[in-house]
């Protein structure tokens, strides 16, 4: 199943919708992305439970014409998934309330989906130096996945972790030293994935902390379905939030030391984390690999494939993502062989 063109039905202005006496307005500010949006936050000015109290909404602003597209996108993906039978779906995902007109296009009125960033939780002081709060991390996304991929699994097809990703890649950066080695390795890895068939279900497309709301231990809601598909390849979300949730590890830490809790990691360059997941030898290694082990199983594919699957997720970053310097960080990771210091030229502005 594809999301087809869906009518979205376009009412009031953004600054009519300000103005409603009923919300107190929070903005939340903007992400660091070149073509970023502007999240708004509408919260009900009376105490929940008085007559007429409007429920709460989150309003996602274009800065761009790009930033447009995205949040366009955004809502017609939304309306397909909520078509579907999915009570996950229907009690974790926002739901389009309106369009509304903007100055750079139209924002996106949608319900407020529950809980705290996993975010919050992940970069509170010990957080990802504990075992036990890291594996309730885990173990709830793999829940929740589990969940997606059972309430919306249609068909199955070859594994596909290119579709495209490869041929991006040396058209973005074709004159990146070594890129051409870098997409051999990368396409080798899809075609050892690829020998093996997995169902095709909804695909959120950047599914990491920053996205995903938590409450009491479970996913409560995630948000920022732009990128989504209603029928992709699910291994796509495994590895982008193992490879995240590994990226980040080192952003406490001063440059040069070592990264407490976690034997053999230390805040050198760019991607410290993620090349010790690839390459690392520790309990969080052991943790996220076993969480991509796992579902790789569960979808009928060899866990033992897990490398090869993160090498895949590395690759999409660098193809797709929307910050060149980003993108090229990523791609220089796969080129950083197993045992190196994983320098990264020209990537500290990423840190």
């Amino acid at each position: 199943m594809t999301a087809q063109p869906v009518a979205m039905p376009l009412g009031r202005d953004l600054s009519d919708l300000l103005a409603d006496a009923r919300f107190r307005v929070t903005v939340l500010g903007t992400s660091r992305d070149p073509n970023a949006k502007l999240t708004v936050l509408l919260l009900p000015a009376l105490a929940a439970g008085n007559n007429g109290s409007p429920s709460a909404l989150v309003i996602k602003v274009p800065t761009t014409a790009v930033a447009a597209a995205a949040v366009a996108r955004e809502a017609q993906v939304l309306t397909v998934l909520h078509s579907l039978s999915s009570p996950l779906i229907a009690s974790t995902v926002p739901r389009v309330v309106e369009m509304v007109s903007a100055t750079h296009g139209d924002a996106l009125v949608a319900s407020l989906a529950a809980g705290a960033p996993m975010t919050t939780a992940y970069h509170r002081w010990r957080h990802t130096r504990s075992p036990v709060a890291v594996s309730r991390d885990l173990g709830a996304v793999a829940t929740w996945l589990r969940r997606l991929h059972h309430e919306t699994a249609s068909g199955t097809a070859p594994v596909e972790m290119d579709a495209g990703i490869t041929d991006g890649i040396l058209a973005r950066f074709a004159q990146e030293p070594n890129v051409a080695d870098t997409v051999i390795a990368v396409r080798s890895a899809c075609a050892r994935l690829r020998e093996y068939n997995a169902p095709r279900t909804v695909v959120h497309g950047d599914l990491w902390c920053g996205n995903i709301l938590v409450r009491d231990g479970s996913v409560s809601g995630v948000v920022d379905w732009e990128e989504a598909s209603a029928a992709g390849e699910p291994l796509r979300d495994i590895a982008r939030f193992a490879l995240t949730y590994a990226l980040y590890l080192d952003r406490h830490t001063r440059p040069g030391r070592p990264v407490a809790g976690h034997p053999g990691l230390h805040a050198t360059d760019w991607g410290a984390g993620i090349a010790y997941l690839l390459d690392g030898d520790g309990w969080m290694c052991d943790l996220l690999r076993t969480l991509v082990r796992v579902a790789m199983r569960r979808l009928g594919i060899p866990g033992a494939l897990w490398r090869d699957a993160l090498v895949a997720g590395i690759a999409e970053v660098a193809a797709r993502a929307d910050d060149p310097g980003f993108a090229r960080a990523h791609l220089r990771l796969i080129g950083c062989p197993a045992g190196s210091p994983h320098t990264i030229a020209a990537t500290q502005d990423c840190r």
